[in-house]
């Protein structure tokens, strides 16, 4: 009788859910404003707790109110709180503000979308067929991956820098974070990034111009992960969980200090590997069997890949004899990413609110978004394409605003391998016995030695001992003998 035995071979990906949820708020006592200019929105995670099968994730939303008002140009700030079930087990979670506007109804309404993203890893396994006794098995060795993660952190960055002008009002302030490496370490994940930090303020001049000053800031973070090790595979996230940022200005010196704290959080995952063994094909001495086979995809994490893109695009019409002062607001959407072939294409949006001064010396302020669509080539399989903006410039050409976005964009990379593994075998009855001292048989060309010795119901050692000068793959048609008792 055949015993069969089983294993099972197992396939991971990264599932991404997103929950969408509705925020609203109003900006009380806001009376002194004479010309709205802009809303836009920030929103970081409070907290993360599990419920069985799913998350509740909470978060905080700040709007900030940019506008026009007989002193100049003035900012309100309000926060929101918001919350949302994930169904999504033992998943790590973001969260973002996207479609923020202002709605005018019995004042100044905020509005915005909250999307909340649970990522998590979904592990699909199939019962396969790995030996058995009275069984003969043609067997390779495939790679399986094994997840040790998700593991967090948090840090805090801060830096000074001093900028040559007194600021007189801060409309914005914000930082964006990116990965430049993530690498393996012994016990720990070792992640090294940058940090763009950005603020749009007004010195103090009768021109009403707004000036912006950016800032590279690097960090490095250890994540302890007492799985891993030098030789692993690692992928990892930063998002920011707060931003803190003072000005002091001195008049005398006519220059400003800009002291910021940013808060980020950190998750991430080191990927080990384990070797399975898989039969392919398999057959019996004693009896004759059936095999079943499935076509199986073994889906292997290979690294996590990172590039630079620059967009540009046409936004809006611009007012005639105007300039641009600045933008705010600035923000990436990604609608999709396509896959056709080795090629991949993503396609998304980049929104912001451009900041006019009129040739009468008024001020405007326009929404404006551009389409964009860039693509990479992938010669496996990709998920939690990521993409970020960084930088965003605005001119004006040809009578339209032309809006140029750099993006960071980040990805999971794998290779896929695809093989017809055996998942059943049944016994059908007895292998009937030829009789005789000698068995032959006529192979075709291309036959291995497996698929003569299954044929003649030997061993592929017994082959090769009886005919020796063959070699395997068959270059043509061959007569094969097997002897069945001592000659």
């Amino acid at each position: 009788m055949i015993q069969s035995e089983y294993g099972l071979a197992q396939s991971v990906r990264l599932n991404k859910t997103e929950v969408k949820v509705r925020v609203e708020t109003a900006f009380a006592d806001l009376e002194e404003v004479k010309k709205p200019i802009s809303v836009f929105a920030s929103a970081h995670l409070i907290s993360v707790t599990p419920n069985g099968e799913s998350v509740n994730a909470k978060a905080k939303v700040t709007f900030t109110f940019v506008y026009l008002s007989e002193d100049g140009y003035k900012k309100a700030v309000l926060d929101a709180d918001a919350s949302a079930d994930i169904l999504s087990k033992d998943c790590t979670v973001s969260v973002r503000a996207s479609d923020v506007k202002l709605v005018m109804q019995n004042g100044y309404n905020a509005v915005c979308n909250l999307i909340f993203v649970g990522e998590s890893r979904a592990i699909s396994q199939k019962n396969v067929l790995i030996g058995g006794e009275n069984l003969f098995v043609k067997k390779v060795e495939e790679k399986c991956d094994v997840y040790y993660g998700n593991k967090f952190g948090q840090q805090t960055v801060s830096e000074e820098f001093e900028v040559d002008f007194t600021i007189g009002e801060v409309l914005y302030y914000g930082a964006t974070p990116y990965l430049t490496s993530v690498t393996s370490g012994l016990g720990r994940i070792i992640l090294e990034g940058e940090i763009l930090l950005t603020v749009k303020a007004l010195p103090f001049s009768e021109n009403n111009d707004i000036v912006k000053e950016s800032k590279v800031i690097p960090f490095r973070y250890e994540l302890e992960c007492d799985d891993c090790l030098s030789d692993m595979r690692s992928f990892a996230k930063v998002e920011v969980l707060s931003t803190n940022v003072k000005i002091y200005a001195d008049e005398g010196r006519q220059k400003s200090s800009i002291n910021a704290d940013i808060t980020l959080s950190f998750s991430g995952c080191s990927v080990g590997e384990e070797n399975v063994g898989v039969v392919l094909d398999a057959y019996s001495k004693l009896y004759d069997c059936e095999v079943v086979t499935e076509k199986i995809a073994f889906r292997t994490f290979k690294e996590q890949k990172r590039f630079k893109e620059k967009v540009v695009g046409s936004g809006c019409v611009a007012p005639l004899g105007g300039r641009i002062l600045s933008t705010l607001g600035e923000s990436v959407t990604v609608l999709s990413v396509k896959k056709v072939e080795e090629r991949y294409t993503v396609e998304g949006f980049i929104k912001t609110d451009v900041i006019f001064k009129n040739a009468d010396n008024g001020i405007t302020s326009m929404p404006c978004e551009t389409p964009f669509a860039f693509e990479f080539v992938e010669d496996g399989d990709v998920d939690l394409v990521n993409v970020k903006l960084t930088e965003l410039v605005a001119r004006i050409k040809n009578g339209e605003v032309e809006i140029e976005g750099y993006l960071r964009v980040c990805y999971n990379a794998y290779n896929i391998a695809e093989r017809s593994c055996a998942v059943e075998v049944n016994e059908i009855g007895e292998r009937k016995n030829l009789g005789g001292a000698i068995s032959v048989c006529i192979a075709k060309k291309n036959d291995d030695l497996w698929e003569v010795a299954k044929t003649l119901g030997a061993t592929e050692e017994e082959i090769e001992r009886f005919n020796p000068d063959l070699e395997f793959p068959l270059q043509k048609e061959e007569r094969i003998i097997l002897y069945k008792q001592k000659i």
